[in-house]
């Protein structure tokens, strides 16, 4: 048995309630990535066509376009 001072909780408890509480951030961290994705590509594609869209000849918009590609199909972070 040990005495704690007021308002003191040992290291363990803190460490897992930490713990506890960062484990609930996965899926809104998730979800968060998946509109900022959605999001950016929806933007890059309006700037695209307002930026290039005159360009039809010898393809220039589709070669813009191609950088979409290059956006993560899934989180990076799994």
């Amino acid at each position: 048995m040990t005495r704690e001072l007021p308002n003191n909780f040992p290291y363990i408890v803190t460490k897992q309630y930490i713990s506890s509480f960062v484990d609930l951030w996965n899926r809104p961290s998730y979800q968060l990535f998946e509109i900022a994705k959605k999001e950016l590509s929806t933007r890059i594609q309006s700037l695209i066509k307002y930026h290039f869209e005159s360009y039809t000849h010898g393809h220039l918009r589709q070669r813009i376009t191609y950088v979409l590609r290059f956006l993560p199909a899934e989180d990076p972070f799994r």
